[in-house]
């Protein structure tokens, strides 16, 4: 196994496609549907990285992502963004671009990316 990867889209159909690519590279992962439960699964799960849709119900993902990197428990694990477009004011924050992937997502590049992400 190649890491721990926690899979966060309200897509159910994307969620689980992204799960295939991912499982299929020798990644295990953990489907995680609704913002309000990525806190809880981050620490319980302990993922190697965290797939985090910015667009979700219940909770914005910058906010999740803020919240993520204020909690010493879970600060420490990589975040990958996933959006079909980058808000001005997310890069204004201190997101680098680099830790944003595009929808629609290019698999081949994001395997990449984890790759470089989880093998640190």
């Amino acid at each position: 196994m190649n890491g721990k990867i926690l899979v966060v889209d309200d897509d159910a159909a994307l969620n689980e496609l992204i799960r295939d690519t991912l499982e299929f590279a020798g990644y295990a992962t953990v489907p995680v549907f609704d913002g309000d439960r990525v806190i809880d699964a981050a620490v319980s799960e302990k993922p190697d990285l965290i797939l985090l849709d910015l667009t979700l119900p219940n909770v914005r993902g910058e906010d999740l992502y803020r919240r993520i990197r204020q909690m010493p428990e879970i600060s420490g694990i990589p975040v990958l963004l996933m959006t079909a477009n980058i808000p001005r004011e997310l890069l204004e924050s201190g997101i680098r671009k680099e830790d944003v992937v595009s929808k629609p997502i290019d698999f081949k590049a994001l395997k990449a990316r984890i790759s470089k992400l989880v093998s640190l």
